[in-house]
């Protein structure tokens, strides 16, 4: 459990950059914040950006909540139930969140592991910068930043566009698997640079490129044999 205590004009500052300019939407909905508190400071976390302030903390550690809770907690602060002296107590712990003497149960908030986030992206990133953390990230480091649901939409949604555009373009004899290769080797280009990836990473993206080889490979040596014929 963490817990901790914050005044509010603190919290109202500290809360703005989540809802000053934030785009909303799917991609809101999929994100999570992380709730660090530390000493004498709470941390508030998520995708694109962060923001601190002073806090009382009774109980230290990180917690994890889905955006759109946090969003209908705290978008209005000012109509939380604050103390005579214009603070607010914040008690989280699996499965249940307080602000006050209000509670609420949902089965998203976590207690997680104190890792820092190492993925990160724009709150408005690009499909394709999305889609390029599969390749940058293992699954455990984008969990622990909160972006595994985002990594997997952006393969759901890249598959829903090359099937699409594979329909349309069936005339030409464009296949699906052209498609793909073309689509995974323009994002294969925004991995890091190889000295900053895993050994892990280095070698499944390997593996990718040896796929597309031979597919690659494959499909020429078809086109040879038809034209033979």
């Amino acid at each position: 459990m963490i817990e901790f205590s914050i005044d509010r004009a603190d919290l109202i500052q500290a809360l703005k950059p989540f809802f000053g300019g934030r785009p909303r939407g799917k991609s809101a909905a999929l994100d999570y914040v992380d709730i660090k508190a530390e000493e004498t400071e709470a941390e508030f976390i998520t995708t694109g950006f962060s923001s601190s302030s002073k806090a009382e903390v009774t109980s230290s550690g990180c917690a994890r909540l889905p955006f759109p809770l946090f969003e209908t907690l705290f978008r209005n602060p000012q109509k939380l139930a604050w103390s005579s002296a214009g603070r607010l107590t914040i008690r989280i712990k699996e499965g249940q969140i307080q602000a006050g003497p209000f509670t609420l149960d949902h089965r998203d908030v976590s207690i997680p592991a104190f890792n820092e986030r190492i993925a990160d992206l724009p709150s408005n990133a690009s499909l394709a910068d999305t889609l390029a953390l599969n390749f940058r990230f293992t699954v455990k480091e984008l969990g622990d930043s909160g972006l595994w649901d985002r990594a997997q939409a952006a393969r759901q949604r890249t598959g829903e566009l090359i099937d699409r555009a594979s329909r349309i373009l069936e005339p030409l004899e464009i296949t699906r698997d052209d498609l793909l290769d073309f689509v995974y080797g323009q994002v294969m280009k925004k991995k890091a640079p190889p000295s900053k990836l895993s050994s892990e990473m280095l070698a499944d993206s390997q593996r990718f490129v040896n796929r597309m080889s031979q597919a690659q490979q494959l499909r020429q040596e078809k086109v040879r044999s038809e034209s033979q014929e």
